[in-house]
């Protein structure tokens, strides 16, 4: 028997820590962050699917210019990039401009392996 696909490595279903909206970024059990994409917003203690691995455009605080590749840092409370002091959840896909209010990131890129 070959291989058989019983589930999507990049979707996790938890149960939600906070309240979550639509586009939030959220903690998974694994330690990676997921984005919600549902369409209704889920109350502490509900169920909700995460995306894992997605490209994304995200809200970013207003701060000095970062590298493509750089890493991307998250602060779970604001819902926002920021410089330092968050969560690292993945990686620049391109340069963020000095003080741009958004940014592109891969989620959970740890980058290439050294």
């Amino acid at each position: 028997m070959g291989a058989k696909r019983v589930g999507s490595p990049t979707e996790i279903t938890t149960t939600a820590a906070r309240a979550v909206s639509s586009g939030d970024l959220h903690e998974c059990p694994d330690g990676r962050t997921g984005v919600y994409l549902g369409s209704q917003d889920v109350a502490l203690g509900e169920s909700l699917t995460l995306h894992t691995c997605e490209h994304l455009q995200v809200d970013a605080a207003a701060f000095a210019a970062t590298s493509a590749g750089g890493l991307a840092n998250f602060d779970y409370a604001a819902q926002t990039l920021v410089l330092s002091g968050g969560t690292n959840v993945g990686r620049y896909v391109v340069a963020k401009a000095l003080n741009a209010t958004t940014a592109f990131i891969l989620l959970n890129d740890a980058g290439p392996s050294a």
